[in-house]
């Protein structure tokens, strides 16, 4: 599919998008302030910092196998070959808490919309360039744009108002731009504010690359920084050696992964209570251990890692309920749910992928500490359920190493 120059009919879903914007501030001109305000509450709230990871989940949703994140001095590039933008996608952009990722058989990560605003806190004019249509934000322009309409307002929003542009334009002079349109579908092109990427930088060396194991589709990331700053060229990579079996790759160092999912069915009682976190049948819950390295401190993530701890082994992922700034497990219906029903049958029903002749206390390694070092409120719930069951299964090691209910029994020699 070939750059789209003008956009064709979706550019006038961005046009039609910004005139309806526009109808609705002359029927509540309030809204100019509120449109404002909820911007402003998005990039200084809880996703103030999550600029990175927002955009690179939007970039796993969109379903390809390759990502690259570029810091090239004081612009940001964020490319995908996923799908292209949809009319679905331009509307959820440039609307208010609005998400496309509503089918309930397909697992995006994100789910609300409003995480892209949040890169208002480190760029004044993002850009969009997808194969389908281009379109740019700008603060300026936006508040020119409504203030021509007749509207004068303490404040304005800027991802209401939306130009189209031709990509073959801006590329010119651009060479990351002409680069990464060889291969990628979209591309987030963010100019940004003084400062921003100094933390950008940060973020960039230290994002785990474990995000992989959680992002099946995607088989190739690249981080990577370059211009003034000191180069940083994190290759990853992502194979499946088996349906259970994950090999990680970071500029050729490989980290063997056991993956082990499952979906549930949350029950009547959890899916009221997380509202539309739960809206679908059924969600995924993964947990991924490191075979040469069990044992020790794990972690509670959201496809990405939370501050939540758990002495549990390895790292468990699912569509948790989360605080704002997507840091911390809130202590709900659900998610209890997901640690006392789920996880428990995760570990019971894979014994025989987790054992190994080789190393027969496996099982017990990954098992979460007793007595009191829990390291969340999430970490003390698992515990019993996890440590129950596995008493009721077949993990102990007997002298021949294999599994077995009963401790073994030594020979008295």
């Amino acid at each position: 599919m070939e750059w789209s120059r003008d956009g064709g009919e979706l550019a006038d879903v961005v046009r039609r998008q910004t005139q309806a914007c526009l109808s609705v501030y002359r029927e509540d001109p309030s809204r100019i302030t509120q449109d404002a305000n909820n911007e402003l509450r998005i990039r200084e709230g809880g996703y103030r910092d999550r600029q990175l990871i927002e955009l690179l989940q939007n970039a796993v949703d969109a379903g390809g196998r390759r990502i690259e994140v570029r810091l090239a001095d004081d612009t940001l590039y964020v490319a995908n070959d996923g799908k292209p933008f949809d009319a679905r996608g331009i509307e959820a952009l440039m609307a208010s808490d609005l998400s496309t990722k509503t089918d309930a058989h397909v697992d995006h990560i994100g789910r609300f919309g409003i995480g892209f605003k949040s890169v208002l806190a480190i760029s004044p004019g993002p850009r969009v360039y997808s194969r389908s249509v281009s379109f740019t934000f700008d603060a300026g322009t936006a508040r020119r744009r409504i203030e021509g309409a007749g509207f004068n307002s303490p404040s304005y929003p800027t991802m209401r108002v939306a130009e189209v542009v031709d990509p073959r334009v801006d590329k010119r002079g651009d060479k990351h731009l002409q680069d990464l349109m060889t291969w990628a579908a979209t591309i987030v092109c963010l100019p940004l504010v003084s400062g921003a990427g100094d933390d950008l930088e940060v973020k960039i060396r230290e994002m785990p690359g474990q995000f992989l194991l959680f992002s099946p589709r995607v088989d190739w990331a690249r981080l990577y920084i370059t211009g003034a700053r000191q180069e940083v060229d994190r290759m990853l990579t992502r194979v499946a050696m088996s349906p259970w079996q994950v090999r990680l790759s970071e500029n050729g160092e490989r980290d063997d992964w056991l993956v082990l999912s499952t979906r549930h069915r949350p029950s009547a009682r959890a899916r009221a209570a997380a509202g539309r976190l739960a809206d679908r049948e059924t969600v995924p819950v993964s947990w991924a251990l490191p075979l040469e390295r069990l044992g020790g401190l794990g972690a509670f993530w959201t496809y990405f890692p939370t501050e939540a701890l758990t002495t549990l082994s390895g790292l468990v992922n699912a569509p948790w309920q989360v605080s704002d700034d997507r840091l911390n497990l809130l202590e709900t219906r659900f998610n209890h749910e997901l640690l006392t029903e789920v996880l428990p049958k995760l570990l019971t029903d894979n014994l025989d992928k987790i054992h190994s002749p080789e190393n027969p206390t496996r099982v017990l390694d990954l098992l979460p500490a007793r007595g009191r070092e829990s390291r969340s409120w999430a970490d003390e719930v698992v515990n019993e359920p996890m440590v129950s069951a596995a008493r009721s299964s077949a993990c102990l090691p007997d002298l021949n190493g294999r599994l077995s209910l009963d401790p073994p029994t030594g020979s008295g020699s």
